[in-house]
C-alpha cells in the first residue's frame, strides 16, 4: 500500500484497512521490514545473506563516512558514500553527529536522509555497527542490539541498499520507545514512496 504520511513515530496509520487510525495505539514493529521504492513495487527484498561484516566504532552522536561500492540514486543525485550517523540514520553528502533533538524538525532539515530507527541510539554503550557487501550492487549496514542512550536493551535493524536506488529497512528486534523511519531528499516536503510490511 501507498504511505502518504511522512514521519512515522512507530505509529502504523499509514492505511486504515490494515493499519490501526488510532494514533494513541502504539503497535510492534519488531521482525518487520520496510521498503520504499522508486519504481512503484512494494515486494522487499529478501532478507541479507550473512556474510564477513566491516564493523564501524561510532561513539555517541557520531558519524563515519564509508564507501558503497557502487553508485546510488536518491532523489535525483547519484552518491557513491553514505555516512553512517550513530542515531540510528545514514546522510548523504555529509554527516550528522549533532547532539540535539531527534525530532520531525531536525530529519527535515540539512542533509538527504534515511531513517532506519531515528531515535537517541548510542553505539558507544553496547552493539555492533557493520555494513556489507552481498555482491557488486548491494550493502546492507546493520545496527545490532545497539541501544539508546540512558536504556541497556538493544535495538537490531538493517538498511539495504541496491545500486537501482531501491532502499528496504529490515527491523529485527525494537526496544526504543518511540522513532522517525523515514528517508527524505534536500527539500522539506519530498514525494511519497511506496511502503510494504513483510
Amino acid at each position: 500500500f501507498s504511505s502518504r504520511r511522512r514521519h512515522t513515530r512507530y505509529w502504523r496509520d499509514w492505511s486504515s484497512d490494515v493499519c490501526s487510525s488510532d494514533l494513541n495505539v502504539p503497535f510492534d514493529l519488531s521482525g518487520k521490514t520496510i521498503s520504499f521504492s522508486t519504481d512503484g513495487s512494494v515486494k522487499p527484498s529478501p532478507d541479507p545473506k550473512p556474510l564477513d561484516q566491516e564493523v564501524v566504532t561510532l561513539a555517541d552522536d557520531d558519524t563515519k563516512e564509508i564507501k558503497l561500492g557502487f553508485t546510488f540514486p536518491f532523489y535525483g543525485i547519484v552518491y557513491d558514500s553514505v555516512f553512517i550517523n550513530s542515531d540510528g540514520n545514514v546522510t548523504f553528502e555529509e554527516g550528522d553527529g549533532a547532539t540535539v533533538d531527534r525530532d520531525k524538525i531536525h530529519f527535515l532539515t540539512g542533509f538527504p536522509r534515511i531513517g532506519m530507527l531515528y531515535t537517541d541510539c548510542d553505539p558507544s554503550a553496547g552493539g555492533t555497527v557493520s555494513y556489507k557487501h552481498e555482491d557488486a550492487n548491494s550493502i546492507t549496514i546493520s545496527f545490532t542490539s545497539v541501544p539508546t542512550w540512558g536504556s541497556s536493551s538493544g535495538n537490531s535493524f538493517r538498511l539495504k541498499l541496491l545500486s537501482n536506488g531501491k532502499v528496504t529497512i529490515f527491523l529485527d528486534a525494537l526496544s526504543a520507545q518511540s522513532a522517525i523511519i523515514d528517508r527524505k531528499s534536500t527539500r522539506l516536503n519530498s514525494s511519497h514512496a511506496n511502503i510494504s510490511y513483510a
